[in-house]
């Protein structure tokens, strides 16, 4: 299982990218499916939203939807 925690870090030393988490999330999950045979992904970008994506790599074509919401 991989989490990507888009929160703020209590290093001192850390220097946080620019990035927009749910589009990054979304980009991450797809290439995730797109790379890795037999491989579900979760992304749960907002609880309090409910939303949740779901990408499945055997139905994964870039030239149709990649995404299939819960």
């Amino acid at each position: 299982m991989l989490i990507v925690d888009l929160g703020l870090s209590r290093q001192v030393n850390y220097a946080p990218l620019t990035v927009n988490g749910p589009d990054y999330l979304m980009e991450l999950g797809r290439y995730i499916a797109r790379t890795i045979a037999d491989v579900e992904v979760h992304a749960h970008l907002d609880p309090a939203m409910a939303t949740d994506m779901v990408f499945h790599s055997q139905c994964l074509d870039d030239a149709e939807e990649m995404a299939e919401h819960r």
